[in-house]
């Protein structure tokens, strides 16, 4: 991240919050129930309301998405069916994620459960960007290596600022074995090679200065062949940036 602050004897101090979803897996209505279970399942339309909240509470927020919300629940069956026959099909998990504001998201391996054509069609109407460093891919149109946002945040005193923030997103790298019909498109690579070039080219483009402050966020932790992931919203860290 690289704030464009004023060069005097008092730096500016920025509070910035980063919230992330994960694993929503089409999960899009709070009405929706599980009968082996109490009360309602976790859901973006539940989840929304928290993110409404922590913004309030800080101004300065960004907002990303970890994967796995394409498939998951019948509906997610049906409209990856009934989307061919719609040329201008606008998927309702990316309305949805359209209107809570996502910043920027990653893909998880169940995002390519439908297939490229299906992954790319809906990626076309989302007005957030998408980031997959070590993924390769015919045709990857929306997903890009890394992601360079440019936000306007006020420091503690009132003012505003242009800060660059630098996105590299993650998918385990084992995705291919797990599903082997994925193998005749995609392929992905080590994730530390990947952001390691990212990295590199980040610093390029004159991101990464002496007062660049590293944040980690939408990267997978992997322990084997178990997949950690964290909760449906999990502020992961609150940064100040001098």
């Amino acid at each position: 991240m690289q704030s464009g602050m004023p060069d005097n004897s008092h730096p500016a101090r920025i509070d910035l919050q980063i919230l992330a979803t994960t694993d929503l897996h089409m999960n899009l209505f709070h009405e929706e129930e599980d009968g082996g279970r109490q009360g309602p399942l976790p859901s973006l339309a539940r989840v929304a309301t928290a993110i409404e909240n922590q913004r309030k509470a800080c101004k300065n927020t960004l907002l990303f998405d970890n994967g796995d919300f394409l498939q998951g629940t019948p509906l997610a069956d049906f409209l990856a069916e009934s989307a061919a026959r719609k040329p201008d099909f606008l998927h309702p998990a990316i309305a949805a994620m359209n209107l809570v504001g996502y910043d920027a998201i990653t893909l998880g391996n169940h995002d390519f459960a439908f297939g490229g054509d299906f992954l790319r069609k809906v990626l076309r109407k989302a007005h957030f960007s998408v980031s997959s460093a070590n993924l390769s891919m015919e045709r990857p149109e929306r997903i890009r290596p890394s992601i360079l946002l440019n936000r306007e945040f006020s420091d503690r005193d009132g003012r505003n600022h242009l800060v660059r923030i630098g996105v590299i997103g993650l998918l385990p790298p084992q995705t291919p074995c797990w599903d082997r019909s994925l193998q005749s498109f995609m392929s992905v690579r080590d994730m530390a090679e990947a952001v390691g070039e990212e990295v590199s080219a980040l610093r390029f483009e004159g991101l990464m200065r002496s007062s660049f402050s590293p944040i980690a966020a939408s990267i997978p932790a992997i322990t084997g062949a178990e997949w950690k992931t964290a909760q449906p919203l999990w502020p992961l860290c609150r940064a100040s940036m001098r």
